[in-house]
């Protein structure tokens, strides 16, 4: 399943929380048998993707910067194991001063 994690634009200080909100509204409206056997992958990755994103606001961006924009995104194959057919596992993380 591919998905993407558009973190509105805020301070550094509150992107955690602001992704998080943003990955439940992409489960948002999912029937609950897709969402369960989707959001175990999805939310390793995303995990993975937001650590990797905290570290380089933790190490590149002043916390008192002011804003950012962050987006998340990968695809996340079930169990992690390649289907043919479906594209491989991947993560992409975009940090960007606002």
């Amino acid at each position: 399943m591919r998905w993407t994690v558009a973190v509105p634009m805020g301070p550094v200080g509150t992107f955690a929380e602001r992704a998080r909100a943003e990955l439940a509204a992409v489960f948002e409206g999912v029937p609950v048998e897709l969402s369960r056997c989707v959001t175990a992958v999805v939310c390793t990755q995303f995990e993975g993707a937001l650590r990797s994103a905290t570290m380089v606001l933790d190490r590149v961006i002043a916390p008192d910067h002011g804003a950012i924009v962050v987006t998340l995104s990968g695809c996340a194959d079930p169990a992690h194991r390649p289907r043919v057919g479906y594209g491989r596992d991947s993560i992409t993380v975009t940090v960007a001063q606002a």
